[in-house]
C-alpha cells in the first residue's frame, strides 16, 4: 500500500474527504490494496498529510458502501466479498441489466451503440495486455447500457453491486481465455441491441452472467483444493 499512496497530494482543502475517499476506493478496485488489508486512520492521515477527520469520514463512507469492515481496537479492513454474495449479485444483475437493455433499446438516442463498439475494440486490446485496464473496460460496457436506460436509480444500484463484485472477480479474469469469453458475450449482447431485440438481449445478458458465475465457481473450487 505504501508505494501506491506515497505520492498522493490533496489539492483542495474543500474536498479533502472526497479526494481521500476516491483514491482509497480506486486502489481497492485496482487490487493495489488487497482484501484483508488493514487501513489505519492515523497512519493514512500521516501518509497523506491531512488531519484524521477527513480520513475517518472517507473510511466510514467506504464501510457503508461495503468496501470495508470495521473492528473495535483494530480499525478497518478491506472486505472480502464471499462466494455466496458474488452469486447473489449475479442473480440481481440478471434482473437489472435486461431491464436496462430494454429501456436503452426503447430510447430515441442510440449513440450508446457506437460507445459500445469502441469499448469492445478497447477490450480486445486490453485483454491481451493488462488486467486492470481490461477490468475497467469490462465494467464500462455494462455501465454504458445502464446509463443509456435513463434510469438514474438503476445506475446507482447497479454501480454499487458491480463494484462489490469486482473485489471478488479479479482473480477470475487472470486467464486470457476468460477475458476473451467475456468479450464474446458482450459482442452477442451488442448484436441484439443493434437489432433492437429486447428478448434476445435479455437472453444474451443472462448467458453472459452464467459464464461469469462459472468463472467464480472455478475460483472457489481452486481455493478449496
Amino acid at each position: 500500500m505504501k508505494e501506491h499512496l506515497k505520492d498522493f497530494v490533496v489539492e483542495d482543502n474543500l474536498i479533502i474527504r472526497e479526494q481521500v475517499y476516491n483514491r482509497i476506493k480506486q486502489e481497492i478496485l485496482l487490487g493495489n490494496i488487497l482484501p484483508g488489508s488493514r487501513l489505519l486512520e492515523g497512519r493514512l492521515a500521516k501518509k497523506i498529510n491531512v488531519s484524521r477527520t477527513p480520513v475517518r469520514e472517507a473510511l466510514h463512507v467506504l464501510e457503508m458502501e461495503g468496501f470495508l469492515e470495521s473492528f473495535p481496537r483494530v480499525g478497518h479492513r478491506v472486505r472480502q466479498v464471499t462466494y455466496e454474495e458474488g452469486m447473489e449479485i449475479h442473480e440481481i444483475r440478471a434482473v437489472l441489466e435486461p431491464l436496462a437493455a430494454r429501456k436503452a433499446i426503447e430510447s430515441e438516442d442510440q449513440d450508446y451503440l457506437d460507445a459500445l463498439e469502441r469499448n469492445l475494440r478497447q477490450s480486445e486490446v486490453a485483454a491481451r495486455q493488462e488486467l486492470t485496464t481490461f477490468l475497467r473496460c469490462d465494467a464500462e460496457f455494462d455501465e454504458i447500457i445502464v446509463r443509456a436506460s435513463g434510469i438514474k436509480t438503476l445506475l446507482s444500484v447497479w454501480g454499487t453491486l458491480r463494484q462489490r463484485l469486482n473485489l471478488y472477480r479479479m482473480e477470475a479474469q487472470h486467464a486470457i481465455e476468460t477475458r476473451l469469453k467475456s468479450i464474446e458475450g458482450h459482442r452477442r449482447i451488442l448484436e441484439c441491441l443493434q437489432a433492437r431485440d429486447a428478448e434476445g438481449a435479455k437472453k444474451a445478458i443472462r448467458s453472459h452472467l452464467e459464464d461469469s458465475k462459472r468463472a467464480l465457481k472455478y475460483i472457489r473450487y481452486t481455493m478449496d483444493h
